[in-house]
């Protein structure tokens, strides 16, 4: 299912990009379609990894959507409202993407996931094991997106990721500790978490460089 979501995505934006004018159910349309290209839904044990291809995506859908706006055809005026919030969300999700490094936060998804008391606690372990192994490929995607990172939200990250690393150190340690797992479980979960502690220092160094960067631009600017 998951290697049919892409597919399922591109048809439905080439689909989108044929059609010409505005119709009654292109309010609907739209919605079916921001809900699966948008959609955060996601297994527990999987990290939302946003790549420059998929923001590609959701760029075309946007530009799609809003030549049709501009089409003429009837569209009452409720749809037309609502299909511009969407794309007014979309567009604001989209320039996210590009401009905050603090939209990529690892150790927020991992608290979501530890905090999910409904759930087993070895089976949060094993989900959050299983995200911690995608870290790198996370923040090696977002590294790719982040083409106009604004400097304020740079420092954020840096914020974030700091307590990101603190979370991955204590708490997180600490539930591994009073959980049930066996020794072997529990080395190879300390794996994974050398591995995500590692991407986390690393992208913490990316913003910091970024931020300090401006700075140093700002002060040369002032000569």
């Amino acid at each position: 299912m998951k290697k049919l979501l892409p597919c399922l995505a591109i048809l439905l934006l080439l689909l989108a990009c044929r059609r010409t004018g505005s119709s009654p159910d292109l309010d609907e349309e739209f919605r079916s379609g921001q809900r699966l290209l948008f959609s955060q839904r996601r297994p527990l044990d999987s990290l939302l990894t946003i790549t420059p291809p998929l923001i590609s995506q959701w760029d075309s859908f946007c530009q799609a959507y809003s030549r049709r706006l501009d089409s003429p055809g009837s569209l009452p005026p409720e749809s037309r409202r609502n299909v511009e919030k969407g794309l007014e969300e979309a567009r604001a999700r989209i320039l996210s993407c590009r401009q905050d490094p603090s939209t990529y936060n690892l150790g927020g998804a991992l608290k979501q996931v530890l905090a999910e008391e409904r759930v087993p606690l070895p089976l949060r372990l094993n989900a959050i094991q299983n995200q911690m192994k995608q870290a790198t490929a996370f923040y090696q995607a977002a590294k790719a997106n982040l083409t106009a990172p604004l400097p304020e939200k740079c420092r954020l990250a840096a914020e974030k990721h700091r307590l990101s690393i603190e979370f991955l150190n204590n708490e997180l340690m600490d539930s591994l500790r009073s959980s049930t797992v066996s020794r072997p479980e529990m080395l190879s979960f300390q794996e994974a978490a050398e591995e995500a502690r590692i991407a986390l220092k690393d992208y913490l160094a990316f913003c910091e460089s970024l931020y300090f960067e401006h700075q140093d631009s700002l002060i040369f600017r002032n000569y």
